[in-house]
C-alpha cells in the first residue's frame, strides 16, 4: 500500500478518535447545538433560540403570602415572673420576642446555633435590590420567611432578553438559590442533561454547566 494512502488513512483515524472523544466528553453535559437553534436564512439577523424550554424558569413575578405561620417554639425558657422566655445566650424563645421588623418569628436558622429572630425581607420583587427576586414561602401556614435571593442577576424571563429564560441555580457548598439568565455559552439547560449531577450557574465561568450540587449545611 502506498505510503501516502496509509498516512491519509491514519490521519482520518486520528481525527475520528479525537472527534469521538470530544463528542463523548460534551454529550454528558449537553452542548450548544442541543440547546439552541441557530438562525437560518428565513431568520437572518435574529438571535439564536432555545430548542426546548427549561424545566425551571420564572415567567412572571410572584406575590408572596402576607401572613406567616407561628414558629415552632412556645416558650423556650420561662422566667419565674413569666415575662421572659429567652434561654441564656440565645436571641429569642418565642415569636413575640421578635418585634424589630415585619412578621418576626423565633426559629432555628442554620448554621447559627439555637433559635434566633427571623423576619420577612420582602413581599414582592420590588422590595429587593435591582435584579434580585423575592422568594416566597409556600403558604401562609409556613413559618419560613420570604427572602431576597442575593447574588441573582435576573428576576423574570423578560430580564434575559427576547426568548430568554431566568432559572434557579444552586452552586457551591451549603449554597442557597440564585436566579440567572441562560446564554449561548451554557453547556446544559436542565438537571436531566447529566445523570447524577445538577445543571447550575457557575459564577467563575459565567455560564450554566453540570455540577455544583450543594452539600449539606454544617450541623
Amino acid at each position: 500500500m502506498p505510503r501516502q494512502i496509509r498516512a491519509s488513512r491514519y490521519r482520518r483515524l486520528v481525527i475520528a478518535l479525537i472527534s469521538g472523544a470530544w463528542v463523548m466528553a460534551i454529550a454528558g453535559c449537553g452542548f450548544r447545538t442541543a440547546l439552541y437553534d441557530p438562525p437560518d436564512a428565513s431568520r437572518a439577523g435574529t438571535p439564536d433560540v432555545y430548542v426546548r424550554v427549561p424545566q425551571r424558569h420564572r415567567p412572571a413575578e410572584a406575590t408572596c403570602p402576607l401572613n406567616r405561620g407561628t414558629g415552632p417554639f412556645t416558650c423556650m425558657c420561662p422566667s419565674a415572673n413569666g415575662l421572659s422566655c429567652t434561654c441564656p445566650g440565645e436571641a429569642c424563645g418565642r415569636d413575640s420576642d421578635c418585634r424589630e421588623r415585619r412578621n418576626g418569628r423565633c426559629i432555628e436558622v442554620r448554621p447559627l446555633p439555637g433559635p434566633s429572630c427571623s423576619y420577612d425581607e420582602c413581599m414582592r420583587d420590588a422590595d429587593c435590590p435591582a435584579g434580585v427576586p423575592c422568594a416566597c414561602r409556600e403558604s401562609e401556614a409556613s413559618f419560613m420567611p420570604n427572602t431576597c435571593l442575593s447574588g441573582s442577576d435576573c428576576r423574570i424571563d423578560a430580564d434575559c432578553g427576547p426568548g430568554g429564560f431566568c432559572s434557579p441555580s444552586r452552586f457551591g457548598q451549603w449554597c442557597g438559590t440564585t436566579y440567572h439568565c441562560h446564554k449561548l455559552s451554557d453547556t446544559c439547560l436542565d438537571d436531566s442533561d447529566r445523570t447524577g449531577m445538577g445543571c447550575n450557574f457557575d459564577t467563575q465561568s459565567d455560564r450554566w454547566t453540570c455540577g455544583g450540587d450543594c452539600g449539606s449545611p454544617p450541623p
